[in-house]
């Protein structure tokens, strides 16, 4: 229920994201807010934000009045509601590098038209977004943010799982990756019925120590396998057979 998390007044204001909120800046600052809730701390916050823009506008040097913008754009991204949110916030971001690019500030802009793009799983075109702003200003805050993401977005991750009990016919392994091109694996016998009586929790599971051990036996078998490259960035699925001879236990 509602009221467990504070009152609401019936007249609340709401910022939908087909407002001026996304608009030129000069659209915003020229907006008329109708509103009874006076008392709404998103209302006094978008008042401030004309008000700093207004101070701004006739400023010769006009990174005062970027940065403003910028954070205004940010600012409903965060508060605005509809399904359009996302569209004309990255409409209203294009707009803003477009008109500035050649300013440090617009580093910034790309960076976080890149997360929104990220987020979306549009990692290509995310991860060329950050490239542009990196190259473009590799010295400034926005610069730093962008290849920040770029190594987010090229970090690799690798999971594996498998049947917990093997019998024949053999289970695949089920590699889950991004960003890798080679897996290896190491097969080392371990007596089951000396696992169980060792074993500190349920046997199946290894804590760092025991992890540890292991990787000093000499492997039954070891091998690796290549992987396809994953170039656009997105995790994939990759099966793999076990080795076909091996004892059982």
């Amino acid at each position: 229920a509602g009221e467990q998390a504070g009152a609401r007044a019936e007249d609340a204001f709401d910022l939908s994201a087909d407002s001026p909120i996304f608009g030129s800046a000069e659209d915003f600052v020229s907006w008329e807010i109708a509103t009874a809730d006076d008392t709404s701390p998103t209302v006094k916050a978008l008042r401030l934000y004309q008000q700093l823009l207004k101070f701004h506008l006739d400023d010769r040097d006009k990174t005062a009045f970027m940065d403003a913008d910028l954070l205004r754009l940010n600012f409903g991204h965060n508060k605005a509601f509809g399904e359009e949110k996302d569209a004309r916030y990255k409409a209203a971001l294009k707009r803003f590098t477009d008109q500035w690019g050649d300013h440090e500030i617009a580093a910034r802009a790309l960076y976080h038209w890149a997360t929104v793009l990220r987020n979306d799983g549009e990692l290509v075109e995310a991860h060329r977004l950050a490239e542009r702003g990196k190259n473009a200003f590799p010295d400034s805050v926005g610069g730093r943010q962008c290849y920040n993401l770029i190594q987010d977005i090229e970090a690799p991750s690798s999971t594996i799982s498998t049947e917990r009990v093997w019998n024949e016919p053999l289970p695949k392994v089920v590699v889950r990756y991004r960003n890798v091109t080679e897996v290896y694996f190491r097969i080392v016998p371990l007596p089951f019925e000396e696992r169980i009586k060792t074993a500190k929790n349920r046997p199946e599971y290894l804590d760092t120590n025991e992890r540890k051990a292991l990787l000093v036996k000499r492997p039954l078998r070891a091998w690796s396998v290549k992987l396809p490259a994953t170039e656009d960035y997105q995790e994939r699925d990759q099966e793999i057979a076990p080795p076909a001879d091996l004892p059982t236990g």
